[in-house]
């Protein structure tokens, strides 16, 4: 396999060739500026009847179950790596994650640093309707553990199965 490396919007890529499947995973569309045209150029890469397979934040389970503050340490040895993660609903279908990291070697801190990332969660028949749109037929929208996403499904993770149309 011929390995690449793209430094452009996902949106942007071009390829000279069609695939069978394509994988859009760990949220990527969340951080992505303009779905429709993100999703015309999957298109454009997909053959006729071919997979397109994506993960994303489920609205309704954001809705239910507001972002909230998590904290992870984890102490290996002499380090101590620790990540503090806040969220808020922000401007439309956003979350403002604002993310601090520290890293300490013997008590000694050598590492910080922070970041914010704005990321977009979707409602299944919003995508169906997005999908239906740029060519793609939703196969089914689950959560994580391959249950049917409804309003009522609590998990944020969910993944989207559509099949390109003929």
């Amino acid at each position: 396999l011929e390995k690449i490396l793209f430094n452009k919007e996902i949106e942007e890529i071009k390829f000279d060739e069609k695939f069978d499947v394509m994988l859009c995973l760990f949220n990527v569309i969340g951080y992505i500026g303009n779905i429709d045209k993100t999703l015309e150029s999957f298109s454009s890469h997909l053959k006729k009847k071919a997979f397109l397979i994506f993960d994303f934040w489920n609205g309704h389970a954001v809705l239910k179950n507001k972002p909230s503050r998590t904290v992870n340490v984890s102490n290996k040895q002499s380090l101590c790596i620790k990540k503090n993660s806040t969220g808020k609903i922000i401007e439309g279908n956003k979350v403002e994650v604002n993310i601090e990291f520290s890293l300490k070697k013997k008590k000694k801190l050598v590492l910080q640093n922070k970041e914010i990332h704005n990321v977009s969660f979707f409602f299944p028949n919003e995508l169906e309707q997005l999908l239906s749109k740029k060519g793609f037929d939703t196969i089914k929208i689950t959560d994580f553990y391959g249950n049917l996403l409804d309003s009522n499904n609590d998990d944020w993770k969910a993944i989207c199965y559509a099949k390109k149309k003929d």
